[in-house]
């Protein structure tokens, strides 16, 4: 069951577009790993934390410039112990996720 505030929105952990042929920076398929598509269509990627149990809330971590969110694991994992959802994304342009120029997109 979905937590009240995924209602309504299918399965919240379902990655879009399964069968992309895009690939991140690093030439991974973007359909073996956990990601987002912006309103610009640009692939980014994310990461869930999820707790044992239903969640009692939810938690967006955003990293800093030149960071991802894999370098937030031990506050995620923290904040999962308090049985909280938590989600992250890696911004345009850092670590998984595409650059303008990855995408097809003018400069």
């Amino acid at each position: 069951m979905c937590p009240p505030f995924f209602q309504g929105l299918g399965d919240p952990f379902r990655m879009p577009e399964e069968s992309s042929p895009r690939r991140t920076p690093q030439n991974v398929p973007y359909q073996d790993l956990p990601h987002l598509v912006n309103a610009d269509g640009q692939y980014l990627f994310c990461r869930y934390w999820k707790p044992a149990g239903p969640p009692k809330g939810l938690v967006f971590v955003s990293h800093g410039a030149g960071e991802h969110c894999g370098r937030y694991d031990e506050l995620a994992q923290m904040l999962v112990g308090l049985q909280l959802l938590v989600f992250a994304h890696d911004h345009e342009e850092e670590f998984l996720s595409e650059c303008l120029w990855v995408a097809g997109m003018p400069e």
